[in-house]
């Protein structure tokens, strides 16, 4: 895969070339720059947010597929050995085994994928500037 240098918009003067054909040249041009930008980091985002997607699937999958069952039963033992009623012995359960556990999950599983999501914001990044490049063309500024 190609190489794709950062290209400074400070290359375009903005008297230099005056006239709505270099501007639009200009526009297109910028727009091929900015849709290789972003296809070289989605290349380098995609290759490195499998794993962690596969990791929230397979946490959120197990925990909802085996969760009730295992609460119920843990509820109904604690109410028996701690002769609670069972809607507390059901509420501490819930809290202590199901949410906890979700919890840090759903957690390492995004601290995992936002990292693996910062090739983009270059992406955006050079967005914006070329935005407000093309603004200032228009405005004559």
């Amino acid at each position: 895969m190609d190489s794709i240098a950062p290209q400074s918009n400070a290359d375009h003067d903005t008297k230099s070339r005056p006239g709505i054909r270099n501007l639009v040249h200009d526009s297109i041009t910028l727009l091929e720059l900015q849709g290789q930008l972003l296809k070289h980091d989605w290349m380098l985002v995609r290759t490195g947010t499998v794993l962690p997607l596969l990791g929230i699937i397979l946490g959120l999958i197990l925990g909802l597929s085996c969760l009730p069952l295992l609460l119920f039963g843990l509820a109904s033992g604690l109410s028996a050995w701690q002769a609670w009623p069972m809607w507390f012995s059901a509420f501490v359960v819930a809290l202590a085994v199901g949410l906890v556990p979700a919890s840090t999950m759903a957690i390492f599983g995004y601290r995992a994928l936002h990292g693996k999501l910062q090739p983009l914001s270059r992406s955006i990044a050079e967005l914006n500037r070329n935005v407000l490049w093309l603004k200032k063309r228009l405005t004559g500024n």
